[in-house]
């Protein structure tokens, strides 16, 4: 299940959800947490601050996709990665800025780092 297609337009990391089968969620509790940029001190977007019986909906989820993704055959696997790695360098400029803001990182030093990963 694709949850943004290439021409979703930019991502804007403001608003945070988790990801759990497939679908966008908040927390069960509706509580959320925020981190602070160490670099500027500025606060961040909130993201959902989960509870246990959220985390063990993620891992039965989880449990429920690995069974059906071990079905997929090798060849079709490598193309979904392969297709998600392409997503993630279409969008690197969005993703290493989030980062930055996360974990203070000097902008090159981060966009580094995430070109390495991918």
């Amino acid at each position: 299940m694709s949850l943004q297609s290439s021409n979703d337009g930019p991502l804007d990391f403001v608003k945070y959800q988790n990801v759990v089968d497939g679908k966008l969620v908040a927390s069960s509790n509706g509580e959320t947490y925020h981190n602070i940029n160490p670099s500027t001190l500025e606060t961040n977007p909130e993201v959902p601050l989960s509870a246990s019986d959220d985390v063990d909906k993620a891992v039965i989820a989880a449990q429920k996709a690995a069974e059906s993704w071990a079905k997929v055959p090798w060849d079709e696997r490598k193309k979904r990665l392969m297709d998600f790695a392409d997503a993630l360098e279409a969008h690197t400029e969005a993703f290493s800025q989030m980062l930055v803001k996360g974990n203070g990182r000097p902008p090159l030093h981060q966009k580094i780092i995430y070109d390495k990963l991918i």
